[in-house]
Parts: C-alpha cells; structure tokens; sequence
C-alpha cells in the first residue's frame, strides 16, 4: 500500500515494504519543475544489505572481556604448583638471565655464551616447580612419577655419564654449571610428569604454545622489515639487540640481496625456526579439535609458522618440517598399523646414523643449495669439518669423554678447516657432541632415552608427539641447540612428558 502526500510545494510518497519485521520508506522530493510537470527523485530511507551486515558486527568488548575472564578464572583455579608450570609455558622461549662472566667463560680473548654461567627465568621456575610439587607430593604420600619409567631411568643413567665426566674435563665450573643444569631438568621431569595427565595443564600449554607463536612471529616480522633488533635492549623478553654491523650476525642471500634472517627472542634464526617446528607438530591435534568458530586460528597458526619458517632459511627446519607433515599422512593412512611404533623407532636410529655420516655426503648438499646461500654453503663445510673434528677427539678419549661442556676449548688442535676468523661453536651434531664430551656410554644412554620415547608415545597412540619427537631428533642430528640451549632444552623435555602421559582422557582440548 503506498499513499501520496502533497505538503506545499512539495510531494511524499510513503510505501510501506515488510521484510521481516524491518519498515523501509521511499520518500520523494520535488527536484525541478518541467512544464508544469513535477519531477521527483526519490530517496530509499529503508536498510541495505550492505548497512544490515554493519549493524550486525558488534562493537561491544565484553565478548573479548568475556574470555579473558574465563582464562584467569581457569588459572586461579589451579594449584600453585600448576600455576608455576604454566607461567613456565608462556616464559618458554624468553632470553632473560643474569649472566656471570668468569675467566674460565673466555677462549683467548673471545668470549663463549656457553661457558658463561647464566640463570635465566626459565631455571628460576623449574626449581619453583620442582619444590612445590614435591612438597605437596610429600605430604600426600603419592609417588612422584607413575609411567614413563624406563625412559626416566635411561635418564638418570645418562645424567650419570654426565656426571662422571666432569671430573674429566678441561674447565671445572663450566662442566659443574651444565651438569647442574642437567639435573635440575632430571628433577623437573621426575617430579612434574604427573601434572600432565591433567587435561587443563596440557590445554594450557597448548594456548601458550599459540601465543607464543603469534608473539615470535609479529617480532621476527618487525626485525626483518627493519633489518635490526625492534628494542635496542633486553628488556622485550630478551631480545638481543643487533644491526647490519653487528659482528658475526647471520646474513643469507634473498633474491640476491643480503638480509639479516629473524631472529625473535633467540640467540640465532635456525635455533627460531626449530622452535616454530617442533611447536605447530605438537600443536596440530589440538588445532584439529577446535570448533569451526576458531578454525581462524589453526589457519593463521600454519600461515605465520609457514612464512617466518620461510624468512629464516633454516634448511634442516624446512626440511624436518617436510618430514613431519609427510609422516602424519602415512600415519593417517596407516594408523592402525601395529608395526607402526616400531617403524618410526627404526627411522629414528636411521636419522642418528645419517648425521653421523653427514661428512660423506656433504659436498653434494652444497650443490642442492640456491646460488645466493653463501652463508649456508659456508655453514655446510663448517658442520662437516666440526664433525670430522668430533671423530678425532672421540678416538682419543672414548670411554668417559673430554668432559660436559668442554668441546668449544678443545676442538681446534683437531679442526682441519682453515677459517678467516676464530669459529667456536659446539659440533652440529647432538649424538656426536654427546659422544666426544660424555663417552660412549652417555651417547648410548641418550640415544636409548630418545628411542624408547618414541616407541612408547606412538605406542600409546600418541602420534603428534611422537612425530614432534622425531623431528627434534633429525633436528638434534645437524645442530646442537636442543642440547646446548636452555630453551629448547625445555621444549624437548616438555615434548617428552607430554608424549609419555597422552591417553585419549587425558588429551581432550
């Protein structure tokens, strides 16, 4: 029904549309007189599409408020000890420490980060954990671990071995300062495993694992438009401060021009991009189970995991990223596959080995390698003649090793590779680093440690973690920072304790 208005000079016409309870008028108003003729022009007050779907977007905070809300009411809830765990998560891939440099932290005049006593944040909150746990075990009279026994005394056999070679080495306190590290993290897995069985711990360690991600990669963003540190201090969760001129910055080749890779919170870009790796593996399962509401997050989690992977040009990242990807889908395939667990331990020895023998085939790497990676084909020859040079001392000292922490002061008599300055850098091999500074018994032991892991995570069904796991071993097999950084360190641990505690109750997201 439409009805026409005449109000002085000019018209109205009013026409009543039903959508849904929604009223829309179409006014009309006088534009111009044309022989006596009236010309109208009319106007739609009524609601577009485009003005209904801006009035439903909501502007109003609370929903946000809402959440976090729920997350805090979550942690209160929790006991302290769990409290401190999870504080621990959030604080995992920090920088933050008091370092104390000795005398004995120097070689010639060049100072080595790793001989360098440091407490970080991180160790300030193991030992936290460690007390309050077992006080509150103590008095409840329950055991501290129940499950992962073997692999918890593989663990105590290897801290051992480590404990007997520090009466070996060169340098005191720098083996004293790892090996008090070491079993710090021995009392944190023996006396936190239980806490993983709780479903709310491993969801909480899941979210830090997302925020984590999302804060590593808005900071590696930043310092790769701006080819330098974003904070020129410490202070930004310990992020070292550096430029272009920085000495002995990383430098890679990007379409022929020379770039600094992120660097985020760590102390190198392939030490970043193994944190990337091993954490969207572990978070996969997780992602997988959130409602489609939040399907944004698993998206974005693999886009920004995927691109910083990319900016950092970690190749042994790329491709341990590729292994893993690759074995869940035959593992999907194939899931219920008994000889399964079996199958990925036997590719676990199979990648130990094949580090162990990375020097026969290293020179044909370095033809696969882009032109513009000059500081990656300079990083091959390297890890090559490193690892040559790791034979040579193990010869020598087979049985109880050169002492924990004792191979950057050691190595260069037996370092054949002539360089244009000083490299002092552990060996890029863990098994083989393990082998030279402990023996033969605590390379042994650790192997064990790792394959008894695997074995028994995919047994359980726990594939995500195992899959993690063996990429921290083809990781471990071409670098050394899951053994010689405190962050990773806790990373592989915590991969450990969440692996060896899945059960399908316990692991609902």
């Amino acid at each position: 029904m439409s009805t026409i208005l005449y109000t002085g000079g000019r018209a109205i016409s009013t026409q009543n549309r039903c959508c849904r309870c929604k009223v829309g008028k179409i006014v009309a108003h006088k534009k111009m007189p044309n022989n006596n003729n009236l010309v109208y022009k009319q106007r739609n007050t009524g609601k577009t599409a485009e003005a209904k779907a801006l009035s439903k977007i909501t502007t109003d905070p609370l929903p946000l408020m809402q959440s976090l809300l729920n997350l805090y009411t979550s942690f209160s809830k929790e006991t302290h000890g769990n409290k401190l765990l999870i504080i621990l998560f959030f604080i995992l891939p920090w920088n933050l420490g008091k370092h104390l440099e000795q005398v004995f932290s120097f070689v010639g005049s060049v100072p080595i980060p790793y001989l360098v006593p440091t407490v970080f944040l991180q160790d300030v909150l193991v030992a936290a954990v460690v007390l309050v746990v077992s006080i509150a075990s103590l008095r409840k009279a329950c055991p501290l671990i129940k499950g992962g026994t073997t692999v918890a005394r593989l663990f105590f056999l290897f801290l051992l071995a480590v404990f007997l070679s520090t009466f070996f080495a060169g340098r005191f306190y720098p083996s004293v300062y790892s090996f008090t590290r070491l079993l710090l993290y021995f009392l944190f897995f023996i006396a936190v495993m239980n806490l993983f069985r709780s479903p709310s711990v491993r969801r909480w360690f899941s979210i830090s694992l997302i925020i984590n991600i999302f804060l590593s990669s808005a900071l590696g963003f930043l310092q790769f438009y701006k080819q330098a540190s974003v904070f020129n201090n410490y202070l930004f969760f310990g992020e070292q401060p550096y430029s272009i001129y920085t000495p002995y910055i990383a430098k890679e080749g990007f379409g022929g021009v020379v770039k600094i890779p992120p660097y985020a919170t760590f102390l190198h870009p392939n030490i970043l991009a193994g944190f990337l790796v091993v954490s969207l593996t572990l978070l996969l399962d997780y992602l997988a189970h959130l409602r489609r509401s939040r399907r944004l997050i698993s998206i974005a989690c693999v886009l920004l995991c995927a691109f910083l992977l990319f900016l950092t040009k970690s190749y042994t990242a790329w491709a341990a990223f590729a292994l893993g990807f690759l074995l869940l889908f035959f593992i999907r395939l194939g899931q219920k596959a008994r000889l399964l667990p079996l199958a990925l331990t036997v590719l676990t020895l199979m990648t130990v080995v094949a580090g162990l023998l990375f020097p026969l085939y290293s020179s044909s790497l370095t033809t696969l390698l882009p032109g513009d990676s000059i500081a990656s084909t300079l990083s091959v020859e390297r890890r090559s003649a490193l690892l040559q040079a790791s034979y040579r001392m193990f010869i020598q000292k087979p049985f109880f090793g050169w002492g924990i922490n004792s191979f950057i002061y050691s190595f260069e008599p037996f370092y054949n590779r002539p360089d244009t300055v000083r490299f002092l850098q552990p060996a890029h091999n863990v098994y083989a680093l393990i082998a030279v500074e402990i023996g033969v018994f605590g390379a042994m032991f650790f192997i064990g440690l790792t394959a008894a892991s695997i074995y028994c995570v995919t047994r359980n069904g726990g594939w995500f973690y195992g899959v993690a796991l063996v990429q921290i071993v083809f990781l471990s097999s071409f670098d050394h920072y899951f053994f010689t950084i405190p962050q990773t360190q806790l990373l592989f641990i915590l991969t450990l304790m969440m692996g060896l505690t899945y059960t399908k109750d316990t692991n609902c997201p």
